[in-house]
């Protein structure tokens, strides 16, 4: 499976959602969830006005957040573009709280979640389990240093796991290609396009403007496109056996 979020889908998909303990927000998803298969990806923009707060919760699957536009906080620290956050299944996160401008993630997730499990309303629901937490800033190349490039590169920014885990940027060469390297665990992946275009079976993706690939796809190469590019890869591990009913 390979599905290709769209900043024009996204924006077509925008709406406003409130809800009763305070929370505002614009979501636009960058494509259609399928309903049923191995994996039913999710990717979205939150758009979370100012002084905006999102209260601790938990969701009932894994997911990264990236962090793509404005400032605020992140429990207790000061979150800023680029920074990525990984939430295992049933693992408590935020406050996410938006400062003096909207504060901008969009979330990515390989298996549909239902939604947001807020504490500590629902701690009855917190499944007992293993529990992940990952949070860095990503350390981008500026626009210069990026055309400047001699050779392809891959930086881990979260080295494979056992699980499946892992968060890498491909920084690729005007024009070239670069595979991928797929932790064997992983149920599929998210290229996220942070500077440059890709391009992919004709269509020509920009700045945050997602693949997502699933581990039934053997190999995958990004292709850049008129000129270099930086591109974000989530690898998903499967949901931990705890979290799966009986």
């Amino acid at each position: 499976m390979i599905l290709v979020g769209k900043t024009q889908t996204q924006q077509n998909n925008r709406k406003y959602y409130t809800r009763d303990n305070g929370m505002v927000y614009w979501r636009g998803d960058f494509f259609d969830t399928p309903e049923q298969g191995a994996c039913t990806p999710q990717a979205y923009l939150v758009e979370q006005p100012p002084q905006i707060v999102n209260p601790t919760h938990f969701h009932a699957q894994n997911q990264f957040q990236l962090f793509t536009d404005g400032e605020g906080s992140f429990g207790r620290q000061q979150v800023t573009p680029y920074m990525i956050h990984y939430a295992g299944a049933y693992t408590g996160y935020g406050p996410i709280v938006s400062g003096n401008t909207s504060l901008n993630y969009i979330t990515f997730r390989a298996l549909k979640d239902p939604g947001a499990q807020f504490l500590p309303e629902k701690k009855a629901h917190l499944k007992i389990g293993p529990k992940n937490h990952f949070e860095a800033p990503l350390p981008l190349l500026s626009a210069q240093v990026l055309s400047q490039l001699a050779q392809n590169e891959c930086h881990w920014v979260k080295p494979p796991s056992p699980d499946g885990l892992a968060i890498a940027l491909y920084r690729i060469t005007g024009d070239n290609r670069m595979q991928v390297e797929l932790p064997p665990a992983s149920i599929g992946f998210f290229a996220v396009v942070l500077q440059g275009q890709i391009e992919h079976q004709g269509d020509l993706l920009g700045r945050h403007e997602n693949l997502f690939i699933s581990s039934g796809v053997p190999a995958f190469s990004l292709h850049a496109a008129r000129g270099a590019a930086e591109i974000l890869t989530l690898h998903f591990p499967p949901t931990d056996a705890a979290y799966l009913d009986a």
